[in-house]
């Protein structure tokens, strides 16, 4: 009997240790991810999104092997030591600095608004005010000295107020936006910056093939510096309701019905599109900012984790308000798949960051972020 009782016992921990080298080898390609373009081979950027996920896995059976067999936990000890500087990329201790006594601070605040909750998404296709007067609350109480929207709206028949009532809130009165979506000629859908400071000139990145997400950039005068401002919003995976379901089901036995071979591939190939055409409006983007005559501050939704092709090709040469002075978990987006950190600050050595915050208010299926930039010059 105790003979049996230990063969069932090798042949388990047998089979966990299968799960747990599958795991150790999905973990150690997924942080191959931010070098490797998805135009290529696009399967690993879809490890690189589930890099969270694979780290916890790792922690579990870390947990599990010091328990049973210490010995075996070695593999997921160094697997996860491995992983430890994509790990700082969503996990940051820094602690709150006093800004009273920073010289030349600016506010930077970047926020996707998901249209101002125009739509109630709990509700029929209908106007929501509610969502929209909570955010106007957050903004106005925040005031930042420059905000960068994404999934802004406008609608020129003033229906369902915006620009107009931002200009009222905020210290913010200069602004420029793109709408590379216009319906019913009254309809504006895009994205927009606003700026305490004033606007010297403005531009718009084109990404080839699209026409919703877009970039812009502005030049601000602060003081004597001229700064650049650039806004991004990056290709969404663009799941539907269904989508969704799909993703809501996989914990739960009761909605096994929908889970059919049609919903897993089409829900690949919308990973797949939205990998490679990030891939591509990352290097466009990149470049504009390497162009930059001057200091540059890039915000954003690039829809995508720091553990990925788009934030390595984005962020380089760059410095990461979370990574220099967050606290917590960096998770900036609320919804079911990803709630990761996709939405980003990211500046020139001509900065240091202090205090860089994500807002958990449940306005939109994006948290509001912001962290506070100084001239390093200034600040010696």
């Amino acid at each position: 009997m105790a003979k049996s009782k230990k063969k069932k016992s090798g042949i388990l921990v047998k089979i966990l240790l299968g799960f747990n080298f599958l795991l150790i080898a999905l973990t150690l390609l997924s942080y191959l991810s931010p070098f490797v373009d998805p135009a290529y081979f696009w399967v690993i950027a879809f490890l690189g999104l589930a890099f969270p996920l694979l780290i916890l896995l790792n922690l579990v059976f870390l947990i599990l092997w010091m328990i049973v067999r210490l010995r075996l936990a070695l593999y997921s000890f160094f697997t996860i030591l491995l992983g430890v500087f994509f790990i700082l990329s969503n996990v940051q201790f820094h602690k709150r600095t006093n800004i009273d006594n920073i010289k030349g601070k600016i506010k930077v605040m970047s926020y996707n608004v998901r249209l101002f909750d125009l739509y109630n998404y709990n509700k029929n296709w209908s106007l929501n005010f509610s969502g929209r007067n909570n955010m106007f609350s957050l903004l106005k109480e925040q005031n930042p000295d420059i905000i960068c929207f994404q999934e802004y709206y406008w609608d020129s028949s003033r229906a369902f107020n915006t620009t107009d009532t931002l200009l009222k809130l905020l210290s913010a009165k200069h602004y420029f936006s793109n709408y590379p979506v216009t319906i019913k000629k009254i309809h504006h859908y895009g994205i927009a910056t606003f700026s305490k400071y004033p606007v010297l000139n403005q531009g718009i990145i084109r990404f080839p093939n699209n026409t919703s997400e877009s970039a812009i950039w502005v030049d601000i005068l602060k003081e004597q510096d001229t700064i650049r401002v650039f806004n991004a919003h990056l290709e969404s995976i663009r799941l539907g309701k269904e989508d969704q379901m799909y993703l809501s089901s996989l914990t739960n036995v009761e909605n096994e019905k929908i889970k059919t071979k049609q919903t897993i591939k089409g829900l690949l190939l919308k990973f797949k599109n939205s990998f490679q055409k990030r891939s591509e409006q990352s290097r466009i983007l990149a470049e504009s900012i390497e162009d930059s005559p001057y200091p540059v501050i890039v915000c954003g939704d690039f829809n995508d984790t720091p553990v990925s092709y788009t934030y390595q090709t984005v962020s380089q040469g760059l410095l990461d308000a979370f990574k220099k002075s967050g606290s917590g978990f960096g998770n900036s987006y609320s919804g079911f798949f990803p709630s990761f950190r996709i939405d980003y600050i990211l500046y020139s050595s001509f900065f240091n960051s202090y205090n860089y915050t994500t807002l958990p208010k449940p306005y939109s299926d994006h948290y509001p972020i912001f962290c506070y930039l100084a001239p390093v010059s200034q600040n010696k």
